[in-house]
């Protein structure tokens, strides 16, 4: 009868052998997750400022449009028996610029076009220092333009419900502000 002698160093791994190499797995699946926890934290404040330049860009399209448009249509652009006297009061003509101040500008503009005429409006852009951060932010408000002298009193307060409202972020530091075109206002 033969003996079958066990040779002491038998294939495999031992318990301990594991254990380190699930420790060391464990390591580097960690260090791989913070690495793309920090990638996606960068890309998503990448993506937060590249939104905010996209919106500041669209404001200043939509500011360079309005300046454009301020002051038309005028009286000149009517027949001189169609407006009434003077001119100005009527609201199919635009007067350009009605106020202008250190934090605000006001003028009218006609913005719309209903088929034959623009449709006139007052727009107001102004600094507003009330956000938490202590960063002013730029807003721009509208209301259509009714007969009579054109004043910047008539667009302090919109008193009908109904408005259209978009988000506009001027700064980095600056929190998304509402602002109201009012399109109901008479």
């Amino acid at each position: 009868m033969k003996l079958s002698v066990r040779n002491s160093s038998s294939s495999g791994f031992s318990l301990i052998e594991l254990m380190i190499a699930v420790i060391i797995l464990l390591i580097v699946t960690g260090a791989v997750f913070q690495v793309l926890s920090l990638a996606t934290e960068r890309s998503s404040t990448e993506q937060a400022k590249l939104d905010m330049f996209q919106e500041a860009r669209e404001f200043m399209d939509q500011m360079s449009r309005d300046l454009r448009l301020a002051g038309y249509p005028n009286a000149r652009n009517f027949a001189p028996t169609i407006l009434p006297e003077p001119p100005f009061i009527d609201r199919r003509v635009a007067v350009g610029i009605v106020k202008i101040a250190k934090d605000e500008l006001w003028f009218e503009a006609g913005l719309e076009i209903d088929g034959s005429a623009p449709k006139v409006s007052i727009i107001r852009y102004y600094l507003d220092p009330s956000t938490t951060n202590n960063c002013p932010c730029l807003k721009r408000s509208q209301v259509d333009k009714i007969d009579g002298i054109p004043t910047p009193d008539r667009m302090v307060r919109c008193t009908r419900p109904r408005f259209r409202a978009s988000r506009i972020r001027m700064a980095i530091s600056s929190p998304r502000t509402t602002m109201l075109y009012c399109r109901h206002c008479r």
